[in-house]
This record gives structure tokens, C-alpha cells and sequence, in this order.
């Protein structure tokens, strides 16, 4: 699995880089760690949110019709 994020912070985080500091954030790291787990190969890459925008558009739809 091959995935990319815009979240400097979130890729540092589950890369063990940076550290969860959040109790929301140490749950979502835990989810992210667990899934991970799953696939035989995982890579997590941060790309500049320039870059991204058409991804962070159908997020905001998607959040904003749940």
C-alpha cells in the first residue's frame, strides 16, 4: 500500500518522527498503526498541500455531506 498526505504532522507521526501528543491524535495513530498492519507492504509519503488540492476538495465534500 502506497499513501500520500498532505498532513506534515500526521505523516511524521505514524513514521514515529514526531510524537502524538493529543489523546484524539494517540487513538487516531493507534487506528492508523492497526490498519497498517494489515498489508504486507506500506509506505507513507507527505506531498505539499499545492499539490493536493484536488484531493482536499472531495474531502471537504465528503465531510460536509456526512
Amino acid at each position: 500500500m502506497e499513501m500520500f498526505s498532505n498532513s506534515r504532522l500526521v505523516v511524521g507521526q505514524v513514521k514515529g518522527e514526531l510524537e502524538a501528543r493529543d489523546v484524539r491524535m494517540q487513538e487516531y495513530l493507534n487506528q492508523a498503526r492497526h490498519l497498517q498492519s494489515r498489508f504486507d507492504s506500506f509506505s507513507l509519503h507527505q506531498i505539499p498541500r499545492s499539490r493536493n488540492t484536488h484531493a482536499d476538495s472531495l474531502a471537504i465534500l465528503a465531510a460536509s455531506s456526512a
